[in-house]
């Protein structure tokens, strides 16, 4: 295809797993998402069918393929992508999150797919993306983990001309759909559902936790958050308030201490500033940028017993369950009030349109359009008649809720018909979050 790889990349832009011991995935659609709003580009895709066109870099090529896109930009248009060059690009517009959909012409064998970022400007764009293998009724049969840069982080950066690119960025990265582990990083953990139990203690599951695999590791908590960086962030209400954040995968539960006292964490802030957001006893509102390892807590105006993090706002709720919302940065800005009573909170940001997610301290479910002004919330079938203490939206396929028996359940997004099934396991939860 008279591309080589840069010596930059040679080692360390992309795992180029050899395993055959699982067969490949066979697929009508290959579709990649950049659920963060704002401007994306990518310079290739190929796929490969078997292991010996891989080992040979022999592309699969068809003129019958077909591709599509949500938006699209006509100085670098969305065929650049397959062009079979890697000094071109596709460039959107600049404007919303960006999915790109590749239909083949019958059902594929994909052996390995390879991602080409662009090289002379802003590497992060293709952070936290995704690529999905569907069948021909897009089912998901397949979906990779978000994307990384060299340092591991997925955090999305829609800035200008990014420095170091041989430093931080990655030319290329190359997932295998049946392995469990893909490109950019061989120390990139798996995505995992984390939670607390009443008793404190702290667990993980590899997600969506189909079987309730529940893993504990050490350490000691009653709420939990997985943040968009490299860490998990944790406080103990029993523990003097005391916070603390554990490096992913955090399997010796090496949990470090954060200067501050706060009884409720939130980490998983989608902007690209990136902050860390809590409340104290006495419903006080900090934030701290990520990851927030001297503690350098501001106060924000406000008295707020939570606070949920989306991708043009925040939203809050107080001890009374009134709602509020205030304007990314959310620094000096005012709380307008949200119509409605929640008691949690939790937002969807990889919809192209905001979604807040509501449960009343009836333990229903609602959902409502951000930055729902007008309060139109929606009722949601969650098909247990438990009703949910919390419910906890990610960045994968999946979202979580806990019911009053401190039993989780999940649902797959966007989950408008209910269908929520109960997470195996016999423990009693305290809080759930999910990457």
């Amino acid at each position: 295809m008279g591309n080589s790889v840069p010596s930059l990349c040679e080692t360390s832009c992309g795992t180029e797993f050899t395993s055959t011991k699982s067969p490949s995935i066979q697929a009508t659609y290959l579709r990649i998402e950049q659920p963060m709003s704002g401007c994306f580009h990518l310079s290739e895709i190929e796929m490969f069918v078997n292991r010996n066109d891989f080992l040979q870099n022999k592309p699969w090529r068809s003129k019958d393929l077909v591709l599509r896109s949500n938006t699209a930009s006509t100085s670098d248009p969305l065929l650049n992508i397959l062009d079979q060059q890697w000094t071109t690009h596709y460039h959107n517009v600049c404007e919303q999150s960006t999915w790109i959909e590749l239909q083949f012409p019958s059902p594929l064998f994909i052996y390995a797919v390879r991602i080409v970022n662009r090289t002379d400007c802003c590497y992060s764009r293709w952070n936290g993306m995704t690529i999905q293998l569907l069948d021909n009724q897009k089912n998901v049969l397949y979906r990779s983990q978000p994307f990384y840069d060299r340092t591991g982080s997925t955090r999305y950066q829609n800035g200008g001309v990014m420095p170091s690119f041989s430093t931080y960025g990655i030319l290329y990265s190359t997932i295998f759909p049946p392995n469990p582990t893909v490109y950019t990083s061989p120390n990139t953990s798996p995505p995992y559902v984390w939670a607390t139990g009443v008793d404190e203690k702290v667990y993980r599951c590899p997600a969506p936790c189909t079987n309730g695999e529940w893993e504990q590791i050490p350490g000691s908590l009653t709420q939990i958050s997985v943040g968009t960086d490299d860490f998990v962030y944790g406080v103990n209400m029993n523990d003097n308030d005391r916070i603390v954040r554990c490096r992913k995968p955090c399997d010796t539960g090496q949990w470090e201490t954060i200067p501050g006292k706060l009884v409720s964490i939130n980490a998983k802030d989608p902007s690209i500033s990136k902050w860390i957001w809590g409340t104290n006893r006495q419903n006080a509102v900090f934030r701290c940028p990520a990851p927030c390892s001297n503690g350098q807590w501001q106060q924000i105006k406000g008295s707020l017993k939570q606070v949920a993090l989306g991708k043009q706002r925040n939203y809050g709720i107080n001890t009374n369950n009134d709602i509020y919302r205030c304007d990314q940065p959310c620094g000096n800005s005012l709380w307008e009030v949200v119509p409605g009573k929640m008691s949690g909170l939790s937002t969807d940001n990889d919809a192209i349109q905001e979604m807040l997610y509501g449960v009343n301290p009836q333990q229903e479910l609602w959902t409502c359009q951000g930055p729902c002004s007008d309060g139109r919330w929606e009722k949601r079938n969650i098909g247990t008649t438990q009703g949910f203490n919390n419910v906890d939206v990610g960045y994968q396929s999946w979202m979580y809720g806990m019911d009053s028996q401190n039993r989780i359940w999940r649902c797959q997004k966007p989950c408008t018909n209910g269908e929520w099934e109960r997470v195996p396991g016999s423990l009693s939860f305290s809080s759930v979050s999910t990457e």
